[in-house]
């Protein structure tokens, strides 16, 4: 019994270590930016670099990995070979402890392209065998003049929050954008929450200037949290939203909804909001299975000869 818990501690011991180590290399290495939106003539070639810092105190390998990711997340082909418009100076490198270092990179808009291409640059960390932690640099691209910027909030809703402990926690709304473009948009602005027939604003919640919503995709906007508590009853809640300001146009798409909102259940009463969250993840998990059936089987490793394994740690047979 007491060997098991000897092995137990010491299993106890190497996890925190292993995933202290996980959490410290995180923290170590440092990338900048970590996105970039351009919008560029076909045919234009830009160039760039990243800032990466190792901010601990070993030296760090780096590998760098750069995936199509309109093809790798959303299962969109667009038919531009993500090394043929997007090149790096290298692919791996050392960096000393406290060290910066810049990594250059090339940007070539494809003549015939029309609206955009993402990239995600992966900067990966070795950290032991077959284990890595990476961080990811988005890089957005369009062909300036062919952007088409067009999307409708395509229904809301409001809904209490939780924190910890507590019962009630203000309210937060939940926004479905529908993105009917060519180019990703990053909606920001508000929505008003608006009492009975008068209008009388009770809550104005900001939508942040954080979220991308990507063409011919929908996607659940979260506003930040309001304290505020509703009296039961009908409200009406308007939104608007600007979606021009990544190409630096002001755009604005409006939207409104009457609600009916019960205190005693903290709840909209009748409400047909779905989340589109679940189906994305689904549609991306099918994706994500398609892609792993088309790699290539592993070999199977050979079993352990448990005797010759015993012997190496000096036990007799």
């Amino acid at each position: 019994m007491r060997k098991k818990m000897k092995y137990l501690g010491w299993g106890v011991i190497v996890c925190i270590l292993f995933f202290g180590i996980i959490s410290e290399s995180r923290a170590d290495l440092a990338v900048k930016p970590m996105m970039a939106e351009f919008s560029q003539k076909p045919g234009a070639v830009y160039q760039g670099s990243y800032e990466v810092i190792n901010r601990g105190k070993w030296p760090i390998h780096v590998e760098i990995e750069v995936v199509d990711w309109l093809a790798d997340f959303l299962g969109v082909e667009r038919g531009y070979p993500v090394d043929s418009w997007f090149s790096l100076e290298t692919k791996s490198f050392d960096i000393k402890a406290q060290e910066t270092k810049f990594i250059k990179y090339e940007m070539k808009v494809p003549q015939d392209l029309t609206g955009e291409l993402v990239a995600q640059v992966f900067f990966k960390r070795p950290i032991g065998v077959g284990v890595e932690t990476k961080m990811g640099a988005i890089v957005y691209v369009s062909a300036n003049g062919t952007e088409r910027i067009e999307a409708e909030v395509e229904n809301l809703q409001i809904a209490q929050i939780r924190k910890g402990d507590q019962k009630m926690a203000g309210l937060r709304g939940h926004i479905i954008v529908n993105n009917k473009g060519n180019v990703h948009v990053r909606p920001y602005g508000v929505l008003d929450l608006l009492k009975g027939e008068e209008k009388e604003k009770v809550a104005t919640f900001e939508i942040p200037y954080l979220v991308g919503v990507y063409p011919k995709n929908n996607f659940e906007i979260k506003t930040k949290d309001v304290d505020v508590e509703l009296e039961s009853g009908e409200y009406t809640a308007k939104v608007m939203i600007d979606i021009g300001k990544v190409f630096g146009i002001e755009q604005w798409i409006t939207f409104e909804k009457k609600i009916t909102w019960d205190n005693e259940q903290k709840m909209e009463i009748d409400s047909d909001y779905v989340s589109p969250g679940a189906e994305t993840r689904d549609a991306y998990k099918k994706y994500q299975d398609e892609i792993e059936k088309k790699k290539p089987k592993k070999p199977k490793p050979k079993p352990v000869d448990k005797m010759k394994f015993a012997n190496i740690y000096g036990k007799k047979k």
